[in-house]
């Protein structure tokens, strides 16, 4: 049964990587939210080896 008052949930996710080329390392960021902005979870991590900044941004997005 479905509640014709009901509102879709919906969440963004917020996510960003960095890279440092002289060590070819990443370490990655994200946080999720709720509609009105307020924070459900977040969380980071650092990966190596890594060759470029776009290798560690589609890295971050998986």
């Amino acid at each position: 049964r479905t509640d014709g008052n009901a509102k879709p949930c919906v969440f963004s996710m917020q996510m960003d990587a960095s890279w440092k080329s002289s060590r070819e390392e990443m370490g990655f960021g994200w946080s999720l939210h709720r509609r009105e902005g307020t924070q459900i979870m977040h969380g980071s991590s650092a990966e190596a080896p890594m060759n470029s900044i776009l290798e560690a941004e589609a890295i971050a997005l998986l």
